[in-house]
Order: C-alpha cells, then sequence, then structure tokens
C-alpha cells in the first residue's frame, strides 16, 4: 500500500476545515496542508438554511470583504417567528440578543465553501476531492494519520476489474472537520470515551429545499415557526427565507430525541409545507432542490474534549452549533481559525501532543466570541426535553439572562434509548414521496461497490422489527429502508443514501451501519 506524508491533514473541505487549512498556510507557508473531501467537489455534501453573522465572519476571515465574488446573499432586513395550530399562525415575540437582523444569507452554502477552498489553493493548500478517509492510523494513543477508501471493489466487497487500492497519509496533526456524526470522529470517540462531553449529544434531522417563485418577495425577509405539526410529537420548527426576488429555502428541523417507533418526520416535513401559512407563499412554485442532513444540537454540555496526541475536532465535527440560532457555519470557521495558529506552533516546536500547544485550544474557544455564545445558550435545547411551552419559557429566560443563569442543564439520554417499543401496529406510508424527492438531490452512485448502510447481527435486527417496527424505515429521508410487507426485514437501496446519518444515530439496538461509499459518490447540492 502507498503512504503518502503531509504536515498538516484536513478531513472534510466545509467551512470548518477550509479555515483552518487557510489559516495555517497563511501563517505557515513551509507546511503542507492537504484536505480531503469525499464529496465529487468541494461543497457537493454541504447543506444548510444558512445564515451567517457577518462579524464572526470578520473574526474568521479578516479579508474576505476584499475578495471577488464571495457568494453571500442579502442582509436579513426582517424577521417573524409564528407558532402554527392545524389552520393558524399566531406570531411570537423574538428575543433580541437572539435577533438576526443584519446576518447574510448563504443561498449556496456548497457554492461559499468552493469560493472558500479556491483560496485555500491559491495559499497553497492541496485539496484532493473524491477522497475517503476509511480509518484513522495510530501509534500508541497518538494518531499519526489517515487511510483512505478503495476504489471499485464489487458489492461483495472483493476487488473488480478496476480496482485501486487506498493509500496511507501520514501526517504530523490530523484535523477531523467532518461534519455531524463524522466516521472517523465517531469511532476515535468510542475508542477513547474519557474525550466525550458530559452530557449526552442530542441531533436533529434537517430538511431543506429551494423553490422558484412566480410571486416576487422582498430579498432577506426570512420566517421561522414552531409548533404544528410537531406539537406533541417532536422538538423543532420550520423556517422560510428569501434568498433573492424569487428563490426561496424552506425546510423544517425534527429532533431526533423523540419517543414514537411510528414517527415520519419527512411527512411531517411535507404537512408543513401545506400549512396556510406556507401554503399560500409556495403557490404556483417550482421546487429546485431537495436534501437533508443531520445536526449535532447537544449544545456547550455534550461537546467531546476536541484534542488528543495528533488529532484536532474542529466545527459540527465538535457538535459547535449555536442552539438557540441554529446556526453552525460561522462557529465552524471560527473553529478552524481558532485552530489555525496552535497548528502551527505545535509544529513549529515538534510537539503534537495534547499537553502542547494544541491543548490550549479548550482555552482559546471558550475565551473567543463564539465559546462565549455557546455557553449563554447551553441551556436552551436542554430545556426542550420537557416539552414545548416549558421549553419557550426557558429560553426567555435564558435570552433575558443572556445565559448567566448559576445552572448548566445535562442531556441524560442519547436520541437512540429515546425511543419507545411500539403499543401499535407499525405504521407504513401510504404515499411516500421520498423516492421522488430524490431527484433533486443530484444523487449519484456507481452500481457495483458495497452498500454503505448494512444490518449487522441477525438476533438485533429480529429485536428491532418485533419491538420497534423497524423505525429506519420511517426515520430516514431518503427511503433507503422499504419493505415489501408489514413486518418484514427491509430491503436496502444503497444508491438512495443522503449521508444524513440518522441511521447511525436513531438505531435503537445499533444493529445499522453506516460507512462512507466509495469517494465522490452520495448527493451533489448543486443549491
Amino acid at each position: 500500500m502507498e503512504t503518502l506524508s503531509c504536515d498538516c491533514l484536513v478531513v472534510g473541505a466545509g467551512p470548518a476545515g477550509l479555515a483552518a487549512a487557510l489559516g495555517i498556510r497563511l501563517l505557515a507557508p513551509e507546511l503542507s496542508v492537504w484536505v480531503l473531501e469525499k464529496g465529487s467537489r468541494v461543497g457537493a455534501h454541504i447543506l444548510a438554511g444558512a445564515m451567517v453573522d457577518p462579524s464572526l465572519l470578520d473574526t474568521a476571515l479578516p479579508d474576505w470583504r476584499n475578495r471577488p465574488s464571495c457568494p453571500v446573499g442579502p442582509a436579513v432586513i426582517g424577521e417573524t417567528l409564528h407558532h402554527l395550530t392545524p389552520n393558524h399562525a399566531f406570531p411570537l415575540p423574538i428575543p433580541r440578543i437572539w435577533s438576526p437582523s443584519g446576518h447574510l444569507l448563504l443561498p449556496n452554502p456548497g457554492a461559499f465553501c468552493r469560493w472558500l477552498a479556491a483560496w485555500v489553493e491559491e495559499a497553497g493548500g492541496v485539496i484532493l476531492p473524491k477522497t475517503t478517509a476509511m480509518a484513522l492510523q495510530y501509534q500508541g494513543e497518538r494518531v499519526v494519520g489517515v487511510r483512505t477508501g478503495d476504489f471499485g471493489r464489487d458489492r461483495h466487497g472483493q476487488p473488480g476489474p478496476r480496482f485501486q487500492p487506498g493509500f496511507d497519509i501520514q501526517a504530523r496533526i490530523t484535523l477531523l472537520a467532518e461534519g455531524c456524526r463524522g466516521f472517523l470522529t465517531t469511532r476515535h470517540l468510542q475508542r477513547f470515551p474519557h474525550l466525550n462531553g458530559r452530557g449526552e449529544p442530542t441531533h436533529s434531522l434537517g430538511f431543506r429545499e429551494v423553490w422558484q417563485l412566480p410571486e416576487a418577495g422582498q430579498p432577506g425577509r426570512i420566517r421561522h415557526t414552531v409548533g404544528w405539526p410537531l406539537t406533541g410529537l417532536a422538538h423543532g420548527g420550520g423556517f422560510l427565507y428569501q434568498l433573492d426576488t424569487h428563490r426561496v429555502a424552506l425546510g423544517l428541523v425534527v429532533a431526533l430525541d423523540y419517543r414514537s417507533a411510528n414517527l415520519f418526520p419527512f411527512g411531517l416535513f411535507e404537512a408543513w409545507k401545506h400549512h396556510p401559512l406556507l401554503r399560500q407563499r409556495l403557490q404556483g412554485g417550482r421546487r429546485l432542490s431537495y436534501g437533508a442532513r443531520t445536526i449535532q444540537a447537544g449544545g456547550f454540555s455534550s461537546l467531546p474534549r476536541c484534542v488528543s496526541d495528533g488529532v484536532l475536532l474542529l466545527g459540527d465535527a465538535a457538535g459547535l452549533l449555536d442552539t438557540a440560532r441554529l446556526q453552525g457555519i460561522a462557529p465552524a470557521l471560527s473553529s478552524g481559525t481558532l485552530a489555525a495558529p496552535l497548528v502551527v506552533a505545535a509544529c513549529r516546536n515538534d510537539d503534537t501532543s495534547a499537553s502542547g500547544p494544541l491543548g490550549q485550544f479548550a482555552d482559546s474557544l471558550a475565551n473567543s466570541e463564539t465559546g462565549q455564545r455557546l455557553r449563554a445558550v447551553r441551556n436552551v435545547r436542554p430545556g426542550f426535553r420537557a416539552g414545548l411551552l416549558p421549553g419557550l419559557l426557558n429560553a426567555a429566560l435564558e435570552a433575558v439572562s443572556g445565559g448567566a443563569v448559576p445552572w448548566t442543564l445535562r442531556l441524560r439520554q442519547n436520541d437512540a434509548a429515546r425511543l419507545h417499543p411500539l403499543s401499535e401496529p407499525a405504521f407504513t406510508p401510504v404515499a411516500d414521496q421520498r423516492t421522488d424527492s430524490l431527484v433533486f438531490s443530484g444523487l449519484r452512485y456507481r452500481e457495483e461497490q458495497p452498500s454503505p448502510v448494512s444490518y449487522v447481527g441477525g438476533g438485533a435486527t429480529e429485536r428491532t422489527g418485533q419491538r420497534y417496527g423497524f423505525p429506519e424505515r420511517l426515520y430516514c429521508p431518503a427511503a433507503v429502508f422499504r419493505s415489501e410487507e408489514p413486518g418484514t426485514e427491509p430491503r436496502i437501496q444503497p444508491r438512495q443514501c443522503l449521508h444524513c446519518r440518522s441511521c447511525a444515530i436513531k438505531d435503537p439496538l445499533g444493529h445499522l451501519l453506516w460507512q462512507p461509499p466509495e469517494g465522490g459518490d452520495g448527493p451533489d447540492y448543486a443549491l
């Protein structure tokens, strides 16, 4: 097997990884920096709302305003928040401290990453698309690089006629910026449980579509909703952002700590779009894109220890999400920028241990504006475990106090453990439009390759069917799991996978295995 080497290896060409790569190259041009991206191109797997606070953007990328063609959209000029019932919408106040007024919309988060990637390459960084990191390489407890995935295996895992083996990349420092529930990050934290946060992590599943509308709107106007159709079923809410005169981004975020094994998140998303408040705006429109991804929403108390010998966790891989504003791009950029000088110091001092310069990352993050914001909203998401009304009251208290309350709420159960066994027959959708929606996701897979999703342990599979009715049939946003008859083990349709990782999060008995497919395969989100 071929072995290559570099000084700094970044896994994931999202905002966090690219900001780190750029910062390292600008501070230390003598250091080689490689960025691995499993998508067919930078930004192919990036999905977000998305908004970004320009003040945090100024901090993370001080020269961004002088760069040509930065793909930011209009500034937010007005926001509404409504509590929905099946047929009505009641306005709610928005705490001024959390108001996004003046924030910038990102009409195409993937294009923003490609813009940032061009800056990285201009600074001398190397970006390798279609390259999947499949395993961390260790010497004792120290991470010393990664092993990449093979190309050209058949569906049984055997080398095919065009087989190309992966290769090892040795690196002095490896930065994991894989996004939510990253494949390598998850295994690293399982190998070293003491690195996990004091609170259990929790996640949400976010659906996002872009629509072209005949009726003009005012760019920068945004709407948020809470309540129906999630009332009494799950925490979450919806959004609709006016990206330009005739295009909107809209979506629903459904917390994955729900109890009912019969919950159908995609069905809730479709119902939400037909609420009078949304239906009126979407009248006569045309859908341009569809996608879904998970969000690590545990917040401050769920953050793992981001540093261990030879490795650093960044962005969504570390759970750096502003849970009150549901914004992750700015914290991700900030984490990469904060990491860059520490990585440079570690390499120059030839000390990449957790007790060296890298060990300052936690303090740097805590003292930064991003860290202070995360701490100030630390109790918002845990408060909603008690229900919508207690959650809103708790959020109001956090807003009024600026997060200065003397306690920290922590989650004690992960999302899979929250699922209740069925007390009624397993639900099967009558009109399931998930497969039709995938046409708008840019999916591509080579037919003859191992499935990225598989069942392990027949006993666990049988028990999941008996006790929970195979809930993966419902929570998967891409209908990867489809039963021919009620109660039978689902047939896996691997070429539909959107890489959201919800199956790795919500599976109640741990019998589902997700791993990245061949490099370059999966969705390609164009918008």
